[in-house]
């Protein structure tokens, strides 16, 4: 049975509530209505959104998972998305990416107090497929391959995020349209902090096997 299902249920008790439902809704039926000719996003979802007390301090939670998803036809994996603001004026949110050789997870909490606004997550990449990344690029990347791995934490404010961890690239391969070469990345790292971006013995193969290292 492929039959999809979206239910939204209205509630006055406990200060009001709507609950939206999806029970194998094809994410295809919305994007639809504006492709013209490439897929825009597929996948399966189910799960719930739900904001509640409505009258008073509105709130929200939301459990989704969205199966086989698909971005301008480039296939993603699993997503599955927990999040809410239960407490006051903070957002938890739980992310993760797996099949289609990939697994990541990311969990955190952003806090919206004053002048705060806080960002705190943790990005755990086990492994992040750069075919994956590559309709995100607005075709700057091209004929991707390999994966990249590594751990970040993103902490400070939304609008200066500071970002540290590591990156490292694995068989890593690509068509970078500014340049219009092909480069290699066999076995590469890279360190970010609050201050820049390391290159630590970073070395690039263009497409006739000329090295290029960046320290």
């Amino acid at each position: 049975n492929n039959t999809q299902a979206l239910s939204i249920v209205s509630a006055e008790t406990d200060n009001g509530s709507i609950k939206a439902a999806f029970d194998r809704f094809e994410l295809g039926s919305l994007s639809q209505i504006i492709e013209t000719d490439t897929q825009f996003i597929r996948g399966v979802m189910d799960g719930f959104v739900e904001f509640r007390n409505l009258k008073t301090v509105p709130a929200f939670v939301s459990d989704l998972t969205i199966k086989n998803a698909a971005f301008k036809e480039y296939p993603l994996g699993d997503i599955a998305l927990k999040a809410d603001n239960l407490t006051a004026s903070k957002y938890m949110a739980q992310l993760t990416l797996t099949g289609n050789k990939n697994d990541v997870h990311v969990i955190g909490s952003y806090t919206a107090a004053g002048a705060t606004n806080a960002l705190d997550f943790k990005v755990d990449i086990k492994k992040l497929n750069l075919n994956t990344i590559e309709p995100f690029t607005a075709g700057q990347l091209r004929r991707t391959k390999g994966y990249i791995t590594g751990n970040l934490n993103v902490t400070g404010k939304a609008t200066q995020p500071v970002i540290v961890g590591d990156v490292y690239f694995k068989d890593a391969g690509f068509n970078l349209a500014y340049i219009n070469n092909y480069l290699r990345l066999k076995d590469e790292h890279i360190a970010i902090d609050g201050k820049g971006v390391y290159f630590r013995q970073f070395t690039i193969l263009d497409s006739l096997g000329q090295k290029a290292s960046v320290a």
